[in-house]
Order: structure tokens, then C-alpha cells, then sequence
């Protein structure tokens, strides 16, 4: 049985639950041990709760409104995530126009769901989706992800060497 085979499929997603019993070597532990953490930076629209919960995960993150530029235009937090090399999570589904954001200046991008309140299962989603993505911050630079409140994400990454966007979908709960 295939890697593929192991691999539990729904509605096109990959179920990272049955991914955990794949056998991983000594070298592949390794080398995500030694993968670079992956810095952050949060748009306005999160939560101070979303924050928080964030932070308890230990995550290097700095905050839009932290760093004085609440209520500024979408593009100059675009530019300053690639300036700064930061992994931008938000709300707005905006960034993933693809026109107007493109991947070639894309430091790496997550849209959160919008939620009315805070609640266990929203807190669960949120951190499943940071811990995925704390680790391994080359992997995730030219990378957009939508997370749905069904626990899938929605990754497109662009791969300059196809000159094409892959798009990949994976269950995360």
C-alpha cells in the first residue's frame, strides 16, 4: 500500500489524521526539527482573543495594530509582510486576489475564517492551522491558504518552476 493509499480522502482533502501513522526516518525528524520557525504578522481584523491564543503557541508574531498602521491600505501591509519576511494571517479574503496580490510578492499568506465569537472548536481550528504552519518558513513564502470552518485548507502555492499555481487541499481535524 502507497503513501497515497494510506491516506484517508474527503471532499478532496487529504486527512492529515491517518497522515501521523506514516513512518517518518531519523533524518527526515531532523531536518523539520531544524526547519526555520516561521515569523508572523497579524492583520487588525484578528481577534486580541485569536492574539493571545497565538502567542500561548509560541509563535514570533507582531501585530498590525501593534505597530501603529491600524487602518492602513491592504497593499502596504502586503509590502511590508515581504519586506519583513512575515507570514500574514487576516480575515480578509481580498489578499487572495491574485491580481492584486501576487505571488511573487507574497511572504506567505493565511485567511481565518470570520467567526461571531470565540469558541472551542473556532480555537481548536486556529491552532491546528498555526502549528501547521509555525515551522518551515521557506516552505510556506509564495504560499496562500484559506482555512474553512470544516478544518480543510485550502493551500495554493505558486511553483515558479511549472510557472503555474498548485492547489492542494488538506484536512486538518
Amino acid at each position: 500500500m502507497g503513501r497515497g493509499d494510506e491516506m484517508a480522502k474527503s471532499n478532496g482533502a487529504i486527512d492529515i489524521v491517518n497522515v501521523r501513522e506514516i513512518q517518518s526516518t531519523p533524518a527526515e525528524i531532523s531536518e523539520w526539527r531544524h526547519e526555520r520557525k516561521t515569523r508572523f504578522l497579524v492583520d487588525e481584523n484578528i481577534k486580541p482573543w485569536a492574539i493571545h491564543l497565538m502567542k500561548r503557541n509560541k509563535v514570533d508574531l507582531l501585530e498590525v495594530r501593534g505597530l501603529g498602521l491600524a487602518g492602513r491600505d491592504d497593499q502596504k501591509i502586503f509590502a511590508l509582510c515581504w519586506k519583513l519576511r512575515r507570514f500574514l494571517i487576516t480575515h480578509d479574503t481580498d489578499f487572495l486576489d491574485d491580481n492584486h496580490f501576487p505571488y511573487n510578492r507574497c511572504a506567505g499568506l493565511m485567511v481565518l475564517p470570520e467567526f461571531s465569537r470565540q469558541t472551542s472548536e473556532f480555537s481548536d481550528l486556529i491552532t491546528r492551522a498555526i502549528i501547521g504552519v509555525r515551522k518551515g518558513a521557506d516552505f510556506w513564502f509564495q504560499t496562500k491558504i484559506e482555512v474553512s470552518l470544516d478544518y480543510v485548507l485550502t493551500i495554493r502555492r505558486w511553483e515558479k518552476s511549472e510557472g503555474s499555481v498548485n492547489v492542494s487541499r488538506v484536512r486538518i481535524g
